[in-house]
């Protein structure tokens, strides 16, 4: 007897768990779609300002950095998705990463770049060339004063749906 109520309770809960695989497997197809469809849109956006060929990088704000195990800077909001999609849209590398493995050097120079007003921010120089970097910021977003300290250092170009895009020269 107790054989039975385990296979019904085993049963009942595979049957929940496939229920909500299948729920979430069908959203990934219209994720999909709607990730690339975006992409599609940027790069007509990017067709008419040529992004790609006037900077070298971009910087999504508010940011976020996962440098590390140890070291990183959450962000909510789409500022994450668009960057994505920005990035493979324009084929402009992004400051902001999310990668577990980087090295110490870079994690803090890029922690230093977005801190504030005050931070060394000379480190992040010798990764970068002459092209100015865009900034890319979400419009109603509040920001940190060291993200806001490169805003108002920078010249705003365009807006985008949601999104501001500036320049920010380093020379």
């Amino acid at each position: 007897f107790s054989l039975i109520i385990f296979f019904f309770l085993y049963t009942v809960e595979m049957f929940s768990y496939g229920t909500e695989c299948q729920k979430r497997s069908d959203e990934g197809v219209k994720n999909y779609a709607n990730f690339f469809n975006e992409i599609d849109t940027i790069k007509s956006f990017n067709s008419i300002h040529q992004f790609d060929k006037k900077y070298q990088a971009f910087i999504a704000m508010p940011s976020f950095l996962i440098g590390s195990e140890k070291i990183g800077k959450e962000s909510w909001g789409h500022i994450i998705d668009f960057s994505y999609q920005f990035s493979l849209a324009t084929n402009l590398p992004m400051f902001n990463r999310m990668m577990s493995r980087s090295s110490w050097s870079q994690t803090f120079a890029l922690s230093r770049f977005f801190a504030s007003k005050y931070s060394n921010k000379d480190s992040i120089y010798k990764y970068c060339n002459t092209k100015p970097i865009l900034i890319i910021k979400e419009s109603n977003a509040t920001l940190e004063e060291g993200e806001e300290y490169l805003i108002q250092n920078s010249q705003f170009l365009t807006a985008y749906k949601n999104w501001n895009l500036y320049s920010l020269d380093l020379n």
